[in-house]
């Protein structure tokens, strides 16, 4: 009987030892498991976290540009604004002064016509300078040279106007091609089509 009781023991104790074996594998891959699930929770959330973190940048980033390009874009209509204004003015001018020639020197009718129309050319012209002021601090710096340019010309047109030394029609192939050149850099600076439009044209 002992001999098959030392066998039985050592079937048992086999059996016993293979299950705890297997047991042991099972629960250390369990373990293992769980640590990298930890792992991987832990790599997610900081995963999540730079990613939240870069979209932030990015919206911040894209609503400066926006916002940027917004206070570009009001300045500009502006100053196309104040310059069609001033135009205006400067036609109303050289009418006022064309009419006085005809009439005799200090005559109160030419006079006022001229005195109002100088008047309404100073208050368009200040408001132009002030529209291009606007456009030489959100602008590129470029917009500041062609600013100046294109309303040095109208100043010394309209000087030379209320001097009878000229009038419009003279200018006009100039003031064209100076306004032409200032929408140019109008639309480019708003990233539009430079051919469009009827200004595009040399």
């Amino acid at each position: 009987m002992e001999p098959y009781l030392a066998v039985a023991m050592t079937l048992v104790v086999s059996v016993f030892t293979y299950f705890l074996g297997s047991y042991a594998k099972k629960k250390g891959e369990n373990l293992a498991t769980h640590e990298d699930m930890e792992n991987l929770v832990l790599q997610m959330a900081a995963v999540a976290q730079a990613t939240k973190e870069i979209e932030a940048k990015i919206s911040d980033e894209v609503w400066n540009r926006q916002r940027q390009w917004e206070m570009k874009r009001d300045a500009l209509l502006s100053l196309a604004k104040s310059e069609r204004i001033a135009g205006q003015a400067l036609v109303r001018l050289d009418a006022a002064f064309s009419v006085a020639k005809r009439f005799p020197i200090g005559t109160p009718a030419a006079e006022e016509a001229t005195t109002e129309a100088t008047k309404a050319w100073l208050i368009a012209s200040s408001a132009l300078d002030e529209a291009m002021l606007q456009v030489s601090l959100v602008c590129e710096p470029e917009m500041g040279p062609r600013c100046d340019s294109f309303i040095n010309l109208l100043r010394t047109t309209a000087v030379q106007i209320s001097e009878g030394k000229t009038d419009l029609s003279q200018r006009s192939a100039a003031m064209d091609k100076e306004k032409a050149g200032l929408y140019r850099a109008v639309r480019k600076e708003l990233l539009l089509n430079e051919s469009s439009g009827p200004a595009a044209q040399p």
